[in-house]
């Protein structure tokens, strides 16, 4: 279904509801475009299950070459540049051979899509195939270059029909088969009875009731006409089987046995299809039986007496039931090969069904892009002329092609079944429950019954088989045995379009008629419920039912959707709306959910908004769905548009509109300390950041701009920075990314500055000092005496000898002295910015009455030796004059004032006695006395 939708969030990309019936001409018709899945140009690199030796290639329209001129003499024929002519050297190149050989009748249509362009080279199997690819990347002369793939051989499982001991238990639950099969339909095939995959009758060990197609009530309307033709694109067919003789195709043009090439088509003796793999038109079943099994479902003869029914085998009479064309990609060995061409040949020759039970094997993902070009083509010209129009004798314009979901019980893209533009098929086992080996995915479109052989040969799909069929299990001779796969699946589907296309075609009936009819006509069982170990909408949208596919439109639309509500957060709301009736279908298939970021208030805004399909069949009425949307934008408003659509492509009315999502705000941040900081070699800078979010949603921090050297950590709300000097000098910036959960981000900045580190040093040591015992404090700078940095803080600590005489203090950069008594003390100043040691500087503090007395004191008193004058440290010198006290003078000296006003005087000769002191300087006179011992 390609990328369908139940309660979930994948966009579909497929529309299947189209009522456009107008007719198209030449000019409509146009090769697609290149899907996204498919490679363009040249892949460099070969896959690791592609054929070794060879390449394929589509010659570019501007390019005038002719590869068909090749010669392994004269490579000049062909055309080509110098480099292309070496890499045809360099390969040794054997051939260059048309991959589609022309059609007399269909000139236009091949070289509208190119298929006239493409060619397979073939060369040395011992040269590298991805030097191969490489030497023509990008070459003018290709439009594309590609590795060809091998296909998977089909690997269902193939048995005998067993035969135990009869037994009474045995013998009474076939009776009542029979019994219940013969009262739905009057058919005489002895072995319809096993065919549970047509009608269920819930006798299967792992069986459910009426777990299959309801092919009975279909075959009430129709059982296939023989105008309606499918190609099975498979293994060979054993066109000698009992039950399928009288339902293959016969090209009219082509005389059976003769060796010429008739009907000029470029193929011998294509009586009932040709051989693509093997070259020949004789067909003889491939070694698995596997093509005659899938051409049985669809076609086996019905009502003949003889084996058992095909799903449009008629009904007995001759002119009934559909017709088969061998379009074998498989043969007797294990070659395969040819399956672009063999699609291509069913549209040239009358088939508007391709049935296709073969893909890639995993894990190739991508389809190879001349098989694109087949089925493109098929999909457009199949019931066409040369021209475009419908064939008067085709029950249908256009063409369908039906591709096996595949085997590996995987969810990969398995091509070609992935691509958008053909039907792909899951398998089921006869319990509604998904077959164990189905492949699944959001781009599968239906499920159809495959058998489940695990529980037993009965559970399997019984079909035609070859009477040399190479499984150990197969006994010789015979004819008919049960498979399972994606293998047996697909034909169901493709049977069932066959009766489609037989009641319903004629002029005017187109493919997509078809595919709308098929992919709306399903089995009245919710898949999803079934099988809820599988993804939502991996399995297809339904079961296919053969009489619903059938059914005839009333006209009724469905019922009106009443309630569209939005359960909405910051960047996520998941719409939710009750399911609705539709009164001549029960359901609809779909609800159609359109969503935009701009204003949707018509039909004509559907068109610019994004579509999400969501399948609606088999839910019933009141159930509520949902379907969500992520990733939006926080405070925006987007709106939105509903309705639910039948099979037909009838509409409920729609519903509009509008919701927004809460608006979210970025976390903010507070930092511990001012911006911008210093930083240095010498100092790191630490700091916090206290986060808040308004919601208290989470939050990741980041940082970016000039993060050389600032780190963080985290605890709860705080973040803890530290910055050292790792960028070079100067200002720098640090952005600190702010983001929560819901994406809503704020940017702080943070200011840095690297800067050179200078130590603490003494300028000018600290002199003596005198202060009067009145002086209140004396203030003194640091920075007069050291030299600091003012990005750098100092801790400036004192030490004073003796606390009476002074106290001295340091706060602010400067040191604060108060006087005590009198006297003189030590007084040491320490100065660290605690990085590097402290620097220190050391004084004598006096303290005096009066700082501006000229001497301050005599000590000590009485003397014996040594007296010690302090003076006033003004004066630059003074003459001391000793005197008796009858006023003799014994001591007279003039002495120079240092810095520390003091002035020492040896008296050890002086007799002891009473004496005066005359003190004479700049200031004046002093006269004391003193005692001298």
């Amino acid at each position: 279904m390609k990328n369908y939708v139940l309660l979930g969030t994948a966009i579909c990309a497929m529309s299947l509801f189209t009522n456009c019936k107008e007719t198209y001409g030449f000019d409509d018709i146009e090769a697609p475009s290149t899907d996204v899945s498919v490679r363009n140009h040249t892949n460099r690199y070969a896959p690791q299950n592609a054929v070794p030796g060879v390449l394929l290639v589509k010659v570019a329209k501007t390019a005038d070459v002719n590869l068909e001129s090749f010669s392994a003499s004269d490579l000049t024929l062909m055309g080509v540049s110098s480099p292309v002519m070496q890499a045809f050297k360099t390969l040794s190149v054997r051939s260059a051979e048309r991959l589609f050989r022309p059609h007399p009748k269909f000139p236009n249509m091949e070289k509208r899509f190119g298929l006239d362009r493409w060619y397979r080279i073939t060369f040395d199997e011992t040269k590298s195939l991805d030097m191969a690819l490489q030497s023509f990347d990008g070459q003018r002369e290709f439009e594309v270059v590609e590795a060809e793939i091998r296909m998977q051989h089909p690997m269902s499982k193939s048995f005998s029909l067993p035969r135990p001991e009869p037994t009474e238990g045995i013998m009474v639950r076939e009776a009542m088969i029979r019994e219940e099969i013969s009262k739905q339909t009057s058919f005489n095939d002895p072995e319809l009875h096993r065919q549970w995959h047509y009608h269920n009758t819930g006798n299967l060990s792992h069986g459910q009731l009426r777990a299959d197609i309801n092919l009975f009530e279909a075959w009430k309307i129709t059982t296939g006409r023989p105008d309606v033709i499918v190609s099975i694109v498979d293994g060979e067919l054993y066109v000698q089987h009992e039950d399928l003789v009288e339902s293959l195709w016969r090209n009219p043009g082509e005389i059976p046995g003769d060796g010429i090439d008739n009907d000029k088509n470029n193929y011998i003796d294509d009586i009932y299809g040709y051989s693509f793999v093997n070259n020949t038109g004789t067909l003889l079943g491939d070694q698995l039986g596997h093509g005659t099994h899938v051409a049985g479902t669809i076609a086996a003869r019905n009502n003949n007496g003889k084996g058992l029914c095909g799903i449009a085998g008629g009904d007995g009479t001759a002119d009934s039931g559909v017709r088969i064309m061998s379009c074998a990609i498989f043969g007797k060995d294990e070659l395969s090969g040819g399956n672009a061409d063999a699609i291509r040949y069913g549209a040239n020759h009358g088939a508007v069904i391709s049935q296709n039970s073969w893909g890639y094997a995993y894990p190739a993902t991508t389809m190879p892009v001349h098989v694109k070009d087949a089925i493109d083509y098929f999909i457009k010209v199949a019931g066409c002329d040369d021209q475009g129009n419908q064939r008067p004798d085709s029950p249908m314009k256009g063409g369908v092609l039906f591709f096996a979901a595949g085997n590996d019980a995987l969810m990969f893209d398995a091509h070609p079944a992935r691509y958008d533009a053909v039907i792909s098929v899951t398998a089921m086992a006869p319990s509604w429950k998904a077959a164990s080996y189905t492949n699944y995915g959001l781009w599968t479109d239906i499920m159809a019954p495959g058998g489940e052989l695990a529980h037993g040969d009965d559970h399997g799909v019984y079909s035609t088989m070859i009477p040399d069929c190479e499984w150990p299990q197969s006994k010789p001779g015979k004819l008919y045995a049960p498979m399972e796969g994606t293998s047996m699946a697909c034909p169901h589907v493709s049977g069932v379009a066959a009766l489609v296309v037989s009641k319903f075609g004629g002029p005017g009936f187109t493919n997509e008629d078809l595919k709308q009819r098929i992919l709306g006509g399903l089995r009245p069982v919710n898949i999803t419920e079934k099988n809820l170990d599988y993804p939502i909408s991996t399995l297809g949208v339904g079961v296919i039912d053969a009489a619903m596919c059938l059914a005839e439109n009333k006209g009724l639309a469905p019922e009106d959707i009443k309630d569209l509500s939005a359960d909405i957060s910051y960047t996520e709301m998941t719409l939710s709306w009750s399911a609705v009736a539709d009164a001549d279908d029960n359901f609809p298939v779909y609800y159609h959910l359109y969503s935009s970021a701009e204003p949707i208030t018509s039909e004509a805004d559907l068109a610019k908004a994004e579509l999400r399909k969501i399948p609606a069949y088999n839910i019933s009425p009141g159930t509520q769905l949902t379907a969500n949307y992520s990733f939006l934008d926080d405070g925006r408003a987007y709106h939105y548009a509903l309705f639910a659509i039948d099979r037909w492509g009838l509409k409920s009315k729609i519903v509009y509109k509008t919701f927004t999502t809460k608006k979210n705000t970025p976390p903010t941040g507070t930092f511990s300390t001012s911006l911008p900081v210093k930083v240095s070699k010498a100092m790191p800078v630490t700091f916090e950041l206290k986060v808040k979010d308004a919601e208290g949603h989470a939050f990741e921090v980041g940082v970016h701009g000039e993060s050389r050297g600032v780190s963080y950590s985290r605890k709860d709300d705080t973040v803890y920075f530290t910055i050292r000097a790792v960028a070079p000098e100067g200002k720098h910036l640090a952005l600190v990314d702010l983001t929560d959960a819901l994406g809503g981000r704020s940017t702080i900045e943070v200011p840095f500055e690297v800067i050179p580190y200078r130590a603490p040093a003494l300028e000018t040591a600290f002199g003596n000092m005198v202060i009067g015992r009145d002086t209140e404090t004396l203030s003194i700078d640091l920075s007069d005496h050291f030299s600091l940095d003012p990005n750098f803080p100092i801790v400036c600590t004192v030490e004073v000898k003796d606390p009476s005489v002074a106290t001295v203090k340091s706060e602010g950069g400067k040191l604060f002295i108060t006087p005590g008594r009198n006297g003189v003390t030590r007084v040491t100043v320490y100065v660290t910015d605690g990085i590097t040691e402290a620097v220190s500087s050391s004084f004598d503090l006096s303290v005096v009455n009066d700082k501006g007395d000229l001497v301050y004191s005599l000590s000590p008193n009485p003397v014996k030796t040594r007296l010690l004058l302090l003076v006033n440290p003004d004066m630059k010198k003074v003459d001391i004059d000793i005197r008796t006290i009858r006023g003799e003078q014994v001591y007279k000296k003039s002495m120079i004032v240092r810095a520390s006003g003091k002035v020492p005087l040896n008296l050890k000769r002086l007799a002891m006695g009473t004496y005066t002191i005359y003190v004479k300087g700049e200031l004046g006179v002093y006269k004391g006395s003193f005692v001298k011992l």
